[in-house]
């Protein structure tokens, strides 16, 4: 701050308009004055002022500061730009008095100043968010908040797809989103709390994943992006699977609620989960992502085997032996706890059974689609894993995940037959990249793809023609870039191959991608969940139907009779009319039976098992 704004003990200053319409300021003593425009000059004297408050606690500083903030609103011209900077930097003095007071006055005040910020016509959309967030921060303060809150939120969710637009870098877009990120959650929270059901998902599908969308919008139709902007929810819901229930969970400090989206439901239905929080959420993470440090989990790698421990070479983990409640090993209370006061309430509601399956019975298919932290917990694996008692979600449900509604409603609207002269699958192995640890599984594992494949005459091609084929099993190192998602990228032995290129290309019978990587499904920024950014939900923007990704790293032993067992399940369930080629339409239940059959080897519930077999994950239709 310059010394001529602010005056030290003793010192008088004043201030007056000149003709020209600049503020002169000077400072008793003759020792110095200078002219500045008026508004902005103003401003930044009760700047100073509110900084003096902060300091003394002196309300005369508080009041001043507001008066010189309303006389700069007074003088500034209707439809200036820096209108809601003015109309947020009064709102902060406000806010301070409301504090110090605790008159509803100035907490009415404060709203409406903060509300004027917000809705302004013109300005930066950054500022506006700035009003708007603060706007419902003040009405949230009351439980149940009032129904202006609805507003409140609709312009900030609003707002916030206008501080990441296209005309911006992606990495200037992340970090615009940076600073909004959890308020979906927070507008979701009121809404659900306000029993509006529907525009706690509207909200939800609008402020989130909203970089992915805007590239799935520009492949797009245009008459498509109109009608999908004119009735957003309710479009979603006309085009859901039927094989089962789309589950949206969203999370905030307040509440955790369940939103499912059933087939042949018009209305969605509200299930509110009171046993979960988003604190338990946050330990259940920080206890996971602790158990994975001590496993090494992080890379797929000979030094992140997942080796028995009768193998000395080098490469066994020994694991540290924390425990959890009940004589528990914490992955096991972390899946208790998920299947306790998260997924059973929910299959209550829905009253989904579980199946025997011994019997030749087709399970239901279930959506997840969490929010916020819960991006980072194994769902699918929620259950109690004890000696004697055993119990899972896996039992009840062939799982898969979305980063939105909207990505599996768009794949369910434009779902199309694959042209049988490119039902081919794409191979790519690499055991060895400078930098990375060797993972010599990868040849294994694609060797023995290629003889299941190979063995009912099917094509296998080189990575290049990727365009021309349905499928990929790429098992390899990735790399994923929180910055810019689109350098993120899979690792060959002379380069690279970035998302942005898959995404660049023609990919119109791109069907299913199996990412036998590392972390390929956990977004790398902690910062954004909810913009999902990791390889999965990039391929699925890329134009993939379906993928096969991982949580955290693999077994480089157990991979390769995962994929083998995962190809053959799609092969020996072909429609006839796939004769010679392939399709992934049963790719989720493919998955569930090859981590079937990795349980049934490693056959027992410790946490070295556990943390084997639940990376694998589904993602898309």
């Amino acid at each position: 701050m310059p010394a001529i704004l602010s005056p030290g003990p003793g010192d008088a200053t004043h201030m007056e308009a000149t003709p020209s319409g600049n503020l002169m300021f000077t400072i008793s003593g003759g020792r110095a004055y200078k002219t500045f425009p008026l508004s902005v000059s103003r401003n930044n004297l009760s700047i100073s002022l509110q900084l003096l408050f902060q300091r003394t606690g002196n309300l005369r500083d508080l009041g001043e500061a507001i008066s010189i903030k309303r006389r700069v609103l007074e003088i500034t011209p209707e439809g200036h730009a820096n209108m809601p900077v003015w109309l947020n930097s009064l709102g902060i003095s406000l806010d301070s008095l409301f504090k110090r007071t605790g008159d509803l006055r100035d907490l009415t005040e404060t709203i409406s100043t903060y509300r004027s910020s917000a809705v302004y016509t013109s300005g930066s959309p950054r500022v506006r968010l700035t009003g708007a967030q603060n706007w419902a921060r003040l009405l949230n303060l009351s439980y149940p908040p009032p129904s202006a809150i609805l507003a409140a939120f609709d312009t900030a969710i609003y707002l916030i797809t206008l501080t990441a637009t296209l005309k911006q870098t992606l990495q200037n877009r992340y970090t615009q989103l940076q600073d909004s990120s959890g308020i979906p959650l927070q507008a979701a929270s009121a809404a659900l709390t306000l029993k509006r059901v529907y525009k706690a998902l509207e909200w939800l599908e609008q402020g989130r994943c909203l970089v992915w969308g805007q590239l799935n919008n520009l492949r797009t139709p245009l008459d498509d992006l109109r009608e999908s902007n004119a009735q957003l929810a309710a479009n979603i819901t006309q085009h859901l699977p039927d094989s089962g229930p789309v589950i949206v969970i969203n999370i905030d400090t307040r509440r955790c609620d369940a939103i499912a989206l059933l087939p042949g439901r018009d209305q969605p239905l509200h299930i509110p989960l009171p046993d979960f929080s988003l604190e338990l959420c946050n330990q259940y993470r920080v206890g996971l992502t602790a158990r994975l440090k001590s496993f090494h989990l992080r890379y797929r790698g000979e030094s992140g085997l997942l080796a028995s421990e009768d193998v000395d070479d080098g490469r066994g983990i020994r694991p540290v032996h924390l425990r959890g409640n009940n004589g528990e090993t914490v992955m096991r209370t972390i899946l208790r706890g998920l299947w306790e006061k998260l997924v059973t309430p929910i299959l209550q509601r829905l009253e989904l059974l579980k199946v025997d399956q011994s019997l030749d019975t087709t399970l239901p298919r279930i959506w997840w689609c969490p929010t916020g932290p819960l991006s980072f917990l194994p769902i699918h694996a929620a259950g109690i894993y004890g000696k004697t008692v055993s119990e899972s979600v896996m039992d009840y449900a062939i799982l898969s995940y979305i980063p939105t509604v909207a990505a599996l409603a768009d794949r369910i609207k434009n779902r199309q037959s694959i042209d049988k002269e490119r039902t081919g699958v794409v191979m790519v192995s690499q055991p060895k990249v400078d930098g990375a640890a060797s993972i010599p599984g990868t040849t294994t594992e694609v060797r023995s793809v290629y003889g299941v494949v190979k063995a009912v005459g099917m094509r296998a091609e080189k990575f290049e023609e990727t365009e021309i084929t349905a499928a990929g099993c790429l098992a390899c190192h990735g790399s994923q870039n929180a910055k810019d998602p689109l350098q993120s990228r899979f690792l060959f032995h002379d380069g690279s191959l970035e998302l942005g290129t898959i995404v660049q290309r023609s990919l119109k019978n791109a069907d299913l991608a199996f990412l036998s990587a590392c972390q390929t499904s956990t977004g790398v920024d902690d910062q954004i969940p909810d913009e999902a950014v990791h390889l999965a939900a990039g391929m699925l923007a890329a134009g993939y139907r379906r993928v096969v990704a991982t949580m955290w790293s693999i077994g480089d032993r157990d991979a390769p009779a995962v994929a083998t067992d995962f190809y053959q399940y799609l092969l020996d369930h072909r429609s006839s009319d796939m004769e010679g080629g392939l399709e992934g339409r049963f790719s989720a239940n493919a998955l569930h039976h090859a981590t079937k059959q990795l349980r049934l080897r490693l056959d027992d519930n410790s946490d070295q098992s556990l943390l084997t077999w639940i990376p694998y994950v589904h993602f898309g239709y």
